[in-house]
């Protein structure tokens, strides 16, 4: 009876593992489903112009997660898309560098994030000078960034260029994904 017994519990234990094995491997499976073909989409995006540059260069192919945002918290320094309602057709590519809760201030006309001076790749400080007068959303202040918005920069240091120092602080629903360089 004890061999009977063996057997049964060997039997279990294999029957328990490979449904264990089993149901790991599938759900592994479906999760990479989800990811690549459900509700992030991967798109390979040309960039067109020199907001970015030299982080990005004009013509340069890029992979584009859309709806990234969508299951991940954004991070300082990503490469975001950004879209806006009253520009359905248009995608722009910024870098994010103001998470909500960070403290923005603007000293002599530059940048600072956490009493930090805000540099772009290539070291040089951002300039803010002024605010249009058509600001989209909510102005760039000597604050912190209220809950759920983000500041977004071009590699452009002059206060002229078409980011948070124009438009404002962008609400997550802005961010319509991450871009990803193919070269990294």
């Amino acid at each position: 009876m004890k061999k009977k017994n063996f057997h049964k519990l060997v039997i279990c234990f294999i029957l328990l593992t490979f449904l264990t094995l089993t149901g790991r491997i599938l759900k592994l499976y479906n999760d990479n489903i989800t990811l690549s073909r459900g509700n992030i989409l991967e798109e390979i995006k040309t960039i067109r112009g020199v907001s970015m540059f030299p982080l990005l260069k004009d013509g340069e192919k890029v992979k584009a997660l859309i709806n990234y945002y969508s299951f991940y918290l954004p991070k300082r320094d990503d490469l975001v898309i950004i879209q806006f309602k009253t520009q359905p057709n248009k995608f722009f590519v910024k870098k994010l560098k103001g998470l909500p809760q960070d403290k923005v201030e603007i000293k002599d006309k530059i940048l600072f994030i956490n009493g930090e001076e805000v540099l772009n790749s290539e070291g040089k400080p951002y300039f803010v000078e002024g605010k249009s007068e058509n600001l989209l959303l909510k102005p760039l202040v000597n604050s912190k960034i209220p809950d759920g918005y983000y500041l977004v920069l071009s590699e452009e240091i002059r206060s002229s260029s078409f980011d948070s120092r124009y438009f404002g602080y962008l609400e997550i629903n802005h961010l319509k994904g991450k871009v990803i360089k193919l070269n990294e």
